[in-house]
């Protein structure tokens, strides 16, 4: 009787199985390294790292980011389960969606509206496509037992 051969990981569809909600968390705590990395990166350039704001301005961030996750992300992992899995393009997208998403919700709850500069628009862009690359990157680096068993 011949043996079956272990299923390897691209022979796993996302679709047929997908990634278990659990196994998303450190990802989605991961994606938003960038953007922070981008903040910091510019207000060092704009006020000098001895400002001290700048030690209350990345928690904020950091808040902000992860309240879009639980608004914007993970209800859609609940309905689509083949997403928490997706595809680089798919992710870069939706990066850059959630990333306007969020500066849209916070315009339309009365906040003040940041100067939407070229440069500005640019740094939101790329902050959300590179979280995005970050979650695909990283959803698919660690460990899942779906591929794990044979």
């Amino acid at each position: 009787m011949p043996r079956s051969r272990p299923e390897t990981h691209a022979e796993v569809s996302p679709s047929s199985n997908p990634t278990p909600l659990l196994q998303t968390v450190i990802p989605l705590l991961v994606a938003p390294l960038p953007a922070l990395v981008m903040v910091a990166a510019e207000y060092v350039l704009r006020s000098g790292p001895v400002d001290p704001f700048f030690v209350f301005i990345l928690p904020i961030v950091a808040a902000f980011c992860y309240a879009s996750e639980l608004l914007m992300v993970v209800p859609l992992f609940l309905i689509w389960p083949s997403l928490r899995e997706p595809p680089l393009g798919v992710a870069a997208v939706w990066g850059l969606l959630v990333a306007w998403c969020t500066v849209a919700l916070l315009v339309g709850f009365g906040l003040p509206e940041p100067s939407m500069e070229l440069r500005a628009a640019a740094s939101l862009s790329i902050s959300g496509i590179a979280s995005g690359l970050t979650y695909a990157v990283a959803v698919r680096r660690f460990p899942s037992q779906r591929r794990s068993q044979s």
